[in-house]
């Protein structure tokens, strides 16, 4: 075995794009396959790619991005990938434990992302980013136009029902979104992969994050993270009231709570797991 297969379906979303930082990095291949030919290991990515394709013969490796108890369908998947795939890889460590998983850094490109000199005009703007669903906490969502300190929700990524306004913008564009925030807020119920947390304190935006739902938990407890407990819209509601209200946070300081996630980060990390899975 001297080399990895990437399968994945390029669908334009965050995966994709991290996956090709690997070729790019490493120069593993990429494609909506499997690669079957005794000198490949093959990298599910994510998971629920094991649901698509099947299994086969050989060493592989998946990540395992999130556990979503509720839906029956995935659980399946993730209850049979985990029994057959040879290295589990994993972001969030509250997974580590059941699947014996190794650790892998996520990423964001953080040239892409960064902090813009002023903020423009506006007061009391908190945003939302993702491929909206149940598990993004949509009920919780639903709360923040309520609030009184919120003067406009913006949302992008998809329909966050019509109580908030949202819109689809390309990802060249998303650092001027954030840019135009006092505060980024994740509703997540379950979060696979948090890049917008991530994204938004790279361009120096305050966030408000839930508890428990994965590797948020790894984020530091500073001023500029701001926590409540994953699903209850009205610890949320009183966080954002006193965030907007003046809680005291350095937007130069922000970025630097998520130096250690870098594409090379996330490139390194993946080397290292295949290194050890080739000499296990």
């Amino acid at each position: 075995m001297s080399k990895v297969h990437i399968a994945c379906y390029d669908d334009n979303h965050i995966v994709p794009r991290m996956m090709q930082w690997l070729v790019d990095g490493l120069g593993w291949s990429i494609g909506a396959h499997l690669v079957v030919d005794g000198q490949t290991v093959n990298y599910y990515a994510p998971y629920t790619m094991w649901g698509r394709f099947g299994g086969i013969s050989g060493d592989s490796m998946a990540w395992f991005t999130h556990k979503e108890i509720s839906n029956h369908a995935k659980m399946e998947i993730w209850n049979s990938a985990k029994k057959a795939i040879t290295m589990p890889l994993v972001t969030a460590g509250i997974y580590q434990s059941e699947l014996n998983a190794t650790m892998i850094t996520p990423g964001i490109d953080q040239s892409h992302f960064k902090p813009t000199r002023k903020k423009p005009p506006g007061k009391g703007i908190i945003g939302l980013a993702g491929q909206p669903q149940p598990r993004k906490g949509l009920d919780v969502a639903m709360a923040l136009s309520g609030i009184e300190a919120v003067n406009e929700v913006r949302a992008i990524g998809g329909d966050w029902l019509a109580a908030i306004d949202s819109q689809f913008i390309i990802y060249d564009d998303i650092p001027a979104f954030y840019a135009g925030l006092d505060l980024f807020v994740c509703t997540s119920l379950v979060e696979g992969i948090p890049a917008p947390p991530l994204e938004a304190l790279a361009c120096g935006v305050p966030v408000l994050i839930p508890s428990g739902v994965g590797m948020l938990d790894a984020l530091p407890h500073e001023a500029g993270i701001y926590r409540y407990t994953a699903g209850d819209a009205d610890e949320m509601a009183a966080q954002i009231e006193l965030i907007l209200d003046g809680a005291k946070h350095d937007r130069k300081t922000l970025r630097d709570y998520v130096a250690p996630y870098t594409k090379q980060a996330w490139i390194e990390s993946h080397e290292q797991a295949f290194e050890k899975l080739l000499h296990a």
